[in-house]
């Protein structure tokens, strides 16, 4: 005789469960939910994500670019000077070895 899996397990009506269960439950959603707080990232940035401000009195794009290869040893994605709050930066984004991407701004004076 060939059994088939409703004959195998009883399916019990789950729609009121018993105490132990509800407390089962409880305990393993609350176990998750805290495993998953501690699996998120944090909203700290690193030093790859936040850009970096060089201060110096004022120096060309080439000098800029130079300058953030030294410090890196990345390689240069682009380069611009843009004007913020009145003040003239250039603004340099650098493939790092490992990978990520840092921008990072020098005065332009």
């Amino acid at each position: 005789m060939l059994m088939t899996w409703p004959d195998i397990v009883p399916v019990r009506n789950m729609s009121n469960p018993p105490r132990e269960t509800a407390c089962m439950i409880r305990r393993f959603l609350i176990t998750v939910l805290f495993v998953m707080l501690n699996l998120m990232p944090t909203a700290v940035p690193t030093a790859h994500s936040a850009p970096l401000l060089m201060v110096s009195n004022g120096m060309s794009l080439d000098a800029a670019v130079r300058q953030a290869r030294q410090q890196t040893g990345g390689r240069i994605l682009s380069a611009e000077t843009v004007q913020r709050n009145g003040k003239r930066l250039h603004r340099i984004k650098v493939l790092l070895p490992d990978g990520t991407v840092r921008i990072m701004t020098f005065n332009a004076g």
